[in-house]
């Protein structure tokens, strides 16, 4: 197994403020497994600085969205930083693509070491006017998707060290357990998207006790306010991606046993 020490140096691939990883081989022998990790809801923001972080330590990337053009601007631009991406255009919102985008990629570039799930899906309304179809198509991506990816990559995890589901939750989420997320919720006509990130948020919870025993690590950063660089908010944004990359990547790395399920950016 390839040893590795880690610095960091001014950044050009996770922002303006952000630090790029630089990985050095400390051995001679090479690692006998191709590490793949499947960013799931590609775009601007948090899953752009997760695909370059995860680069930067080795890892092929699969980036996998709706847009084929965005994925491989995606793609050339970790490719021009040394990194190895392929782009997979596919709609996260049904199960039975999300399985076989994920059997492509494993056929392509490796079976997936690391699934992170990022697609975005904002049904605003008023809860008595919003259309019931709008809200199970935000549940299919928080949910559905989700446990479908999730049911395709974990046999192949099972065998692989480092395996881990890292998921992007949502502010909105904690609206059962705070009063004025709730109030909040309501008043920005956020109730959809409230249901979808508490169920998405109990299902990682679940699978991080069910997985457990598979040496496969699950773990959420709760991200309690707008990204910076983002498709939604753009500059207005108070989180900085690269610091959510970060915190996805010390969840990842956590000694076995010592690492949270969640922790909160914002």
């Amino acid at each position: 197994m390839l040893k590795r020490s880690v610095s960091t140096c001014p950044a050009g691939g996770l922002g303006r403020r952000g630090r790029a990883l630089v990985v050095r081989a400390t051995a001679s022998a090479q690692t006998d497994q191709k590490r793949v990790i499947a960013v799931c809801g590609y775009g601007p923001g948090i899953s752009n600085s997760v695909a370059e972080l995860w680069a930067s330590h080795g890892f092929s990337v699969a980036l996998l969205s709706r847009t084929q053009a965005r994925l491989d601007h995606g793609a050339k631009e970790i490719g021009a930083k040394g990194g190895h991406a392929k782009g997979y255009a596919v709609d996260l919102a049904k199960p039975e693509d999300v399985k076989a985008v994920l059997r492509r990629v494993s056929q392509e570039l490796g079976a997936v070491t690391v699934l992170f799930w990022n697609p975005a899906s904002h049904a605003w309304g008023d809860v008595l006017s919003l259309d019931i179809e709008t809200i199970d198509h935000n549940m299919q991506h928080q949910v559905t998707g989700l446990l479908a990816a999730v049911q395709e990559v974990v046999p192949d995890m099972a065998s692989r060290p480092g395996s881990a589901i890292l998921v992007t939750g949502g502010g909105l989420s904690l609206a059962a357990e705070n009063r004025a997320l709730a109030k909040a919720a309501v008043a920005m006509g956020g109730v959809a998207v409230a249901a979808g990130k508490a169920a998405q948020r109990a299902l990682v919870h679940s699978l991080a006790e069910g997985m457990a025993p598979k040496g496969i690590r699950v773990a959420e950063v709760v991200v309690l306010g707008g990204v910076k660089g983002s498709a939604s908010v753009g500059d207005r944004g108070t989180v900085l991606p690269e610091d959510v990359a970060t915190d996805f990547w010390k969840l990842y790395t956590a000694p076995p046993g010592a690492g949270s399920v969640s922790v909160s950016r914002g």
